[in-house]
């Protein structure tokens, strides 16, 4: 392992519900990122482009991962994937925290009344919905958290804001009695496109759902 610490997220998770996700079958999903983002992918030798990216239908088995930074630093291990489910690396340098496997059926978000909101033509470049504490989570500081956005073969970290905390509080931390308004940026999506939305916290487990968009866009699509 060359120098340059790391912090890795290996969530080995159970099949979410049917039609949350599209991790089914025989094969397995790895999410790789970097902070900062832009770092050279190498999996089992081979390479698959920059951070941030979520590789699809990987075999079951232990994989070997490498990512290359900039200033010569690099990280490499190896890490399992399992049927049905999505391995996170994340690779934080000047940090050394490993964080243990939670189960999906414990996640830290719960989210509702999410909206796409059309750019001029026949597509969406923006989403909004509502996103609280799924219940027994902790209070999270939502600037600490990290949301993806996969469309196709491409992962991007859209830019998103708090648009309207709907509390008189002032703060990022989203506690059990709140509920905060997100809104972000999104590349086009049209007709029958498919996008996969993820939230991670700083700690605990993610939330993801996968959403295929009409065959017309209107003002706004309702999901």
């Amino acid at each position: 392992m060359k120098l340059g610490a790391c912090l890795i997220c290996a969530i080995i998770a159970l099949l979410l519900a049917c039609g949350c996700t599209d991790l089914q079958g025989s094969t397995g999903s790895v999410s790789v990122s970097s902070s900062p983002p832009g770092s050279d992918v190498y999996v089992d030798g081979a390479y698959h482009g920059r951070t941030p990216l979520v590789l699809q239908n990987v075999a079951p088995g232990v994989h070997h991962i490498l990512l290359r930074g900039t200033l010569n630093t690099s990280y490499e291990t190896d890490i399992p994937v399992t049927t049905g489910a999505i391995a996170i690396v994340n690779w934080v340098p000047e940090q050394v925290t490993v964080t243990p496997a939670i189960p999906m059926d414990n996640p830290v978000f719960s989210l509702q009344n999410m909206k796409g909101y059309r750019g001029g033509g026949d597509y969406i470049t923006s989403l909004s919905y509502d996103i609280s504490l799924a219940p027994g989570a902790k209070t999270t500081n939502m600037s600490e958290a990290m949301i993806t956005l996969t469309v196709g073969d491409d992962t991007i970290n859209p830019y998103w804001v708090i648009a309207d905390k709907k509390q008189a509080n002032t703060n990022d931390l989203l506690e059990s009695d709140e509920t905060f308004f997100i809104t972000m940026r999104t590349p086009r999506l049209g007709p029958n496109d498919i996008f996969t939305l993820t939230i991670s916290p700083r700690t605990g487990q993610f939330f993801t759902v996968s959403h295929t968009l009409p065959e017309k866009v209107g003002l706004d699509v309702k999901f």
